[in-house]
């Protein structure tokens, strides 16, 4: 698990995205991430490295994993020593596969929430409570649900 380390969420849009992608990303952060305590930022350019570097970082690709079914994921590339929190997540979602739920899921990853199996209260994966944070990623609901908008806000 990871946690983005700051309140203020610096983010940037590889090249790898389209037009159209990048828009999508825009309206899910727009819409799902913006309404809670996270004041999200969108950067001219990223930084990688040093004190300051940006916080999501968003791109196509292939995901490594094994399991073949996986088409998007996040993951800390700069973890803060003896914390859950993460000062830079790469977020990658598999060209085709980029829809606002994906975005929604890999993003709520990267801000600290868990699939339902794993979250306190235990719930199922295909809870549908658990709203874009439901697994797989692939259906249901494009919206963070008021209990992930609350985890949000009690963390941040």
């Amino acid at each position: 698990m990871c946690q983005t380390d700051n309140r203020v969420v610096g983010m940037y849009r590889q090249g790898s995205l389209s037009s159209a992608q990048k828009t999508r990303v825009d309206s899910v952060i727009d819409a799902q991430y913006s309404p809670t305590d996270l004041v999200m930022k969108w950067e001219s350019s990223p930084s990688y490295h040093g004190s300051a570097e940006t916080d999501f970082i968003y791109q196509i690709g292939t995901v490594v994993h094994g399991d073949d079914e996986v088409v998007g994921r996040a993951w800390c590339d700069d973890p803060i020593e003896v914390s859950v929190k993460c000062d830079q997540t790469y977020i990658r979602i598999e060209n085709g596969y980029v829809t606002k739920k994906r975005i929604c899921h890999e993003s709520g990853h990267a801000a600290g929430l868990l699939h339902g199996s794993n979250a306190v209260p235990r719930l199922s994966n295909r809870d549908n409570r658990l709203g874009c944070m439901e697994t797989p990623s692939d259906g249901g609901s494009e919206s963070l649900k008021d209990n992930n908008r609350d985890n949000i806000n009690s963390v941040y």
